[in-house]
């Protein structure tokens, strides 16, 4: 298992930490959504919430900031056509200090 620690990160950005809550949630996920979303923690880790990170994956929710994570994506045709198709996005939230 990845073991990515609990230490808190002030770097460019805000600090972020990984929690057991968060390492815990890598766990239920396929192993490509866990090698995604593993990379996320470790650049949070690194160099903390930056605005970047901010302009790509923020969202503002019930008055909360989070980070919403694109790890998988479904294409389906649609009634067997090969020019329609329904995109499926699994997106997990990461909640921001």
């Amino acid at each position: 298992m990845l073991h990515l620690g609990h230490r808190e990160v002030i770097g460019m950005g805000k600090k972020f930490r990984v929690d057991k809550e968060k390492v815990d949630r890598l766990e239920t996920l396929e192993y490509s959504e866990m090698i995604k979303l593993a990379a996320v923690y470790k650049i949070l880790e690194d160099e903390g919430v930056t605005p970047e990170l901010l302009e790509k994956w923020g969202y503002y929710y019930k008055g909360k900031r989070w980070l919403k994570i694109p790890v998988s994506r479904t294409k389906e045709g649609v009634d067997g056509s090969d020019f329609l198709f329904n995109t499926q996005v699994y997106e997990v939230l990461i909640d921001l200090p």
